[in-house]
């Protein structure tokens, strides 16, 4: 199965998110109520290992709550030719304290490109806000299920 650890943003910092995106041609923005940070992605995770990627997850939530800032609208993999429209996040180190990738760089996904690459404007944002809500996400045809068992 498709799963990933995300810590979801609180409701109001989502829609502040959303509401200060710019509005850019050919871009699928991604629902505000998504909006996450992926702490860790398993592209094929066996039914086995779902007790671990709990354990796991229980870990990241008892480093909660982190005091975080989303700090300027971007683009991946360049911000003159992105594909994936992100809003970078500051915490400090402590987020990247959580995992084991040396080279993790939090963000939030917030769109992508329709077609070919988009320039993503320099947006600055600067929105303060603390994160709580940390859960293991099956992802199965663009949806979301949490598993808590």
């Amino acid at each position: 199965m498709r799963c990933f650890i995300g810590i979801f943003l609180p409701r109001e910092t989502q829609q502040i998110i959303h509401d200060m995106c710019p509005n850019l041609p050919n871009i699928r923005w991604t629902k505000s109520e998504r909006y996450h940070i992926t702490m860790k992605f398993v592209a094929n995770l066996d039914q086995s290992l779902v007790p671990s990627m709990l354990e796991e997850t229980s870990m990241i939530s008892s480093a909660m709550p982190v005091s975080c800032r989303a700090t300027v609208l971007d683009g991946f993999p360049k911000r003159g030719r992105a594909r994936v429209v992100i809003v970078r996040i500051e915490s400090g180190g402590l987020l990247e304290s959580l995992v084991d990738d040396s080279q993790f760089q939090p963000h939030i996904t917030v769109g992508y490109a329709r077609r070919r690459s988009q320039t993503v404007p320099d947006t600055s944002l600067d929105v303060a806000f603390d994160l709580c809500d940390v859960r293991l996400i099956e992802s199965r045809d663009g949806k979301y299920r949490t598993i808590s068992e």
